[in-house]
């Protein structure tokens, strides 16, 4: 991904023989902060709050161009904690910052700039056309997500922690499972910066956190 003419462009390669660019396209949604890929989409998060979806199969155009706003109003959000704001009337509730896929459970994973986390499917099942829904969480701070398919569970960054939970069949649809912390052992927040990466390993066993 790289500045061309004042237009964020989305470059793609095909490396299964070497490497060569074979498409690209230009995102007019602000800068390209995030990517996150599915079977049949590429989606870019921009920093004006888009999530910009292109095809594998047609990857010089753009499919559609997602508001952050427009994935809110398809959420369920719990009831506020101690009649505190609804989160979805906060408009930095509805600002996209991190965005991941899981392809065995089929979900997306998103967190917003005013700290939620989402998890959505898409309602439109296997049409090219994604219409986003699922269940958010009140604001915790968080900043990264990664899903876990094997365990049913979400990580997300908050600060120099992680908050893992479990994903449930019932409202609120999740519940705290494990805070990890490098306090524990005896390392202070001040020498870590905050979490920039989350990666679940292959066997979804151990968690991966990157510092800035």
């Amino acid at each position: 991904v790289r500045n061309e003419t004042a237009e964020n462009t989305l470059h793609l390669m095909d490396i299964s023989k070497r490497v060569e660019r074979f498409a690209s396209t230009a995102v007019r949604y602000g800068t390209i902060v995030g990517l996150t890929c599915s079977m049949q989409h590429i989606l870019a998060i921009t920093s004006s709050g888009y999530v910009v979806a292109v095809l594998w199969r047609n990857p010089t155009a753009i499919l559609q161009a997602i508001t952050s706003e427009s994935i809110v109003e398809r959420l369920k959000f719990p009831t506020p904690l101690d009649g505190g704001v609804h989160p979805a009337a906060s408009h930095k509730t509805s600002h996209v910052v991190d965005m991941c896929y899981d392809c065995r459970l089929n979900l997306y994973g998103v967190v917003f700039a005013g700290g939620s986390a989402a998890v959505l499917h898409n309602s439109q099942g296997k049409h090219e056309f994604l219409d986003l829904a699922g269940f958010g969480t009140h604001p915790i701070g968080g900043t990264r997500i990664k899903l876990n398919a094997k365990h049913s569970m979400m990580a997300v960054a908050q600060g120099s922690e992680v908050e893992v939970f479990k994903m449930i069949p019932e409202p609120p649809f999740y519940k705290p499972y494990a805070r990890l912390s490098l306090k524990t052992w005896g390392i202070p927040p001040s020498d870590l910066g905050s979490v920039a990466a989350l990666e679940w390993t292959q066997d979804e066993e151990m968690l991966c956190m990157g510092y800035t």
